[in-house]
């Protein structure tokens, strides 16, 4: 399975257990926004180096497991 089909439970696990880190994560969706973006078209605006910096800031200190929320790293926005 590739980091872009986690599903927000499987997300906050890896991320918890410090398999993968929040910038894999968003690397991994940016690189597949990228692929598929012309052809599905499903967001008005991509900022890469915003995601970018916002998984830099998404850390978290590993002795408390409880600073990383489940959505950490989610973002949606509505006009």
């Amino acid at each position: 399975m590739e980091l872009y089909d986690l599903g927000i439970a499987e997300a906050h696990r890896l991320l918890k257990n410090r398999e993968i880190t929040s910038m894999e994560l968003t690397r991994a969706v940016l690189g597949r926004i990228a692929v598929t973006e012309r052809r599905i078209d499903a967001f008005l605006t991509v900022t890469p180096e915003e995601a970018l910096a916002q998984a830099a800031a998404a850390g978290w200190d590993p002795s408390d497991a409880s600073s990383l929320a489940t959505a950490t790293g989610l973002r949606c926005r509505h006009p």
